[in-house]
């Protein structure tokens, strides 16, 4: 009889000792038990330790450093990894019971395939929708070519970046990799500061390795008050930031043709900021988004966003 695959799971956490242990509950509840979970507390200031202190099973390590940023922590935890198949979760969302043996099951018995990730449903708190994702993101499924492997599962044989680019349907926690994929594409990108999942599967993308996906539901993405924090300015301008690198990373490969793929996401954001920026009544930097967006193509759109800063800016 083989031995079960160790499947080391990451899980990044900061400040949120108050939905940990959900997670990790929802670890320890997996019909698939050879793993091992590697938890990471990026220098959390609220109950964080005493959570990971209690904790009894041998399978689970922690470690406890300073503020470094989501992508050092994932870097740091990788090396740590002893499983071939590397799975994620964050901290604020919980994984169904099947969800680590759907994929070790489709990892087994596909050894040519890099990457899988699945379904998941997005729970709103405050408003207490529960949605289908891979419904949400049709748009950016409907771009992939795939072929159906069985099991209810399809592999991606074309448009893997042009589904990424239009519409993102990879939850971060839905995923499970080998750790070859390490290997070939490196770790995250430790000069982002958000949005480094994407620039990976980018990477992913750009190499042409293997991936495949099942529309199977493994888990559920919960959205708390106030954790919504997407459309900040802040976010938005370390997503640019992203959109660089991507961008660069593309170039330096010779592939010319998916630079083309983020300027949508490049318009979009300007979009977004230019809206964001009249909120606060900042006309300049209104202004600014705004030109910054014409580089990606004009839309009437923007225009009647700067009206509405305007407006906010003379009349409040």
């Amino acid at each position: 009889m083989s031995i079960p695959e160790l499947v080391s799971i990451i899980l990044p956490t900061y400040n949120r000792a108050h939905l940990l242990p959900t997670a990790i509950d929802s670890v320890l509840a997996q019909t698939y038990q050879n793993w091992e979970l590697i938890l990471w507390d990026d220098g959390s200031t609220d109950e964080t330790g005493k959570v990971l202190k209690s904790l009894s099973d041998p399978r689970i390590s922690y470690y406890s450093q300073e503020n470094q940023g989501k992508a050092k922590v994932l870097n740091h935890c990788l090396e740590l990894a002893g499983g071939n198949l590397i799975a994620f979760l964050d901290d604020d969302d919980q994984w169904l019971p099947e969800k680590l043996e759907v994929q070790v099951d489709a990892m087994t018995k596909w050894p040519e395939i890099d990457l899988v990730f699945a379904n998941f449903c997005n729970i709103n708190v405050e408003s207490n929708v529960h949605a289908d994702a891979f419904e949400q993101t049709s748009e950016g499924l409907a771009r992939l070519m795939t072929r159906n492997m069985g099991d209810n599962w399809w592999l991606i044989r074309q448009g893997f970046l042009e589904g990424i680019t239009r519409e993102n349907f990879i939850a971060f926690d839905s995923v499970m990799i080998r750790n070859t994929v390490i290997e070939q594409v490196g770790g995250f990108n430790e000069n982002l500061k958000n949005s480094e999942d994407l620039e990976f599967w980018w990477r992913v993308g750009l190499k042409g390795l293997k991936a495949a996906y099942t529309d199977k539901i493994v888990m559920n993405r919960v959205k708390y008050p106030g954790s919504l924090s997407g459309r900040s300015i802040g976010s938005m301008l370390g997503f640019l930031e992203t959109l660089e690198a991507c961008k660069e990373l593309a170039i330096e490969q010779d592939c010319f043709d998916q630079v083309g793929l983020l300027r949508p996401l490049y318009r979009n954001t300007w979009h977004n900021l230019i809206l964001e920026y009249g909120k606060k009544k900042d006309l300049a930097n209104a202004f600014s988004a705004f030109w910054h967006s014409l580089n990606y193509g004009f839309r009437p759109g923007a225009f009647r966003l700067l009206l509405r800063a305007l407006m906010k800016k003379l009349f409040g």
